[in-house]
This record gives C-alpha cells, structure tokens and sequence, in this order.
C-alpha cells in the first residue's frame, strides 16, 4: 500500500527528537535530522514566493529537487504535536511552516512562519513556552511587485500578528498589529543573518 502524508508525518514525529519551546526563526543550533513530508493536495502551506508582496510565487510541492522537510517536533500535550517543516531546498527562496498534528498523526492545522530570499527576511516568527506564535512580516506600501532578487530598497510597515495555540491544536488569531509608521529598509540592511523583524518592529519611527 503507497505511503500518504499522514504515513510520513507519523514516521517524522516518532523518530525526531523533541524539542522545547521557546523557538524562534533562524534558530537552527539544535537542527536535528529531518524526514520528508509528502504534501498531498497541497495540505501543508509550500508557497515559494518572489517578492515582497507575495504575489508571485511556486509551488515547492510541484519540483522534484524541493519539497519539504520536516525538522523539529514539539509535544504540545494532550497528544498532540507541532511540526516545524522546512518548504524549498538549499537554495532561495525559502519558507517554513507550523503543522498541528492529532493522536493519530492527521493534520489539525497549519501556518506559514517564515519567508525568506538568501538571508532576507520577509516573515519571521517567535513562540513562547504559552504556545503564542508572534508572526512578524513585511508589508510594502505599495501594492506594485517589488521582486526580492533585485531590490535596493523598500518602503514597508512591519505587522505583528499573534496565534494562541489551543488545546485541539488549532491557531487561533489573537490579534495583528502594525507599526505606525513605514520605513525605508535597504537590502544591505535586510540581507543579514543578524536580522530580526522583532527588534524594527520594537522601534518608534
């Protein structure tokens, strides 16, 4: 009998070591061994997106060479686990994304957590040991693409949205918020491993 997606996610949870919260993005020290994830009819978020205004985008699912990977679990209680899944291969861009799981190892629910072109950031995420999910992303004032492979600048305000993970396992949105003012964010500024939306996001400007 073929394999589905719920076969590889139970394969995944059972031999990754778990791992403890709080996590955030570019967290990678204790990156452990991932295991493949099939994405049958597009169950898990893959979307490799161009640019800032994530209109323009792949679908990672679609190529042989990209996929995903899931990296990291945690237990969430009541049988129930977060999966931490890499969408996208070695190169740019990349996502990554939270899936749910139940008992039985189905999909309760999903969140893409992180967007990024090289070491770019256009969402970036932090959860707490409370199992709140602080997403920050990069919004651009305009509304016309600005591709992500050969911008110099853009002008974006930065949202902060916040999901309570509930006892089921599902997001549930909390609030969004968004800086007051916009700003003008350079690529050299924005091409940084030390980079961190959180920190521009905590700044009155």
């Amino acid at each position: 009998m073929a394999k589905n997606t719920t076969d590889y996610i139970r394969h995944a949870i059972t031999y990754l070591k778990p791992s403890c919260l709080p996590f955030y993005s570019g967290q990678v020290s204790e990156l452990q061994r991932s295991f493949f994830i099939p994405n049958d009819g597009y169950v898990i978020p893959n979307k490799l997106y161009d640019d800032f205004q994530l209109t323009k985008f792949r679908h990672a699912s679609d190529y042989e060479d990209l996929g995903l990977s899931m990296l990291k679990k945690f237990h969430l209680g009541n049988d129930t686990y977060l999966g931490y899944i890499l969408v996208g291969g070695l190169g740019e861009p990349i996502s990554f994304c939270f899936i749910t799981v139940d008992r039985n190892f189905n999909i309760v629910d999903t969140l893409e957590c992180t967007i990024k072109y090289t070491n770019i950031p256009v969402k970036q995420f932090r959860i707490n040991e409370n199992k709140e999910v602080f997403v920050y992303q990069l919004v651009p004032t305009t509304s016309t693409s600005i591709p992500l492979e050969t911008f110099q600048q853009v002008d974006a305000y930065i949202t902060c949205t916040v999901y309570q993970i509930d006892s089921t396992g599902k997001f549930i949105k909390m609030s969004e918020k968004r800086t007051q003012n916009s700003r003008t964010f350079t690529r050299d500024e924005l091409n940084n491993k030390k980079t961190n939306l959180w920190d521009w996001y905590n700044v009155k400007y």
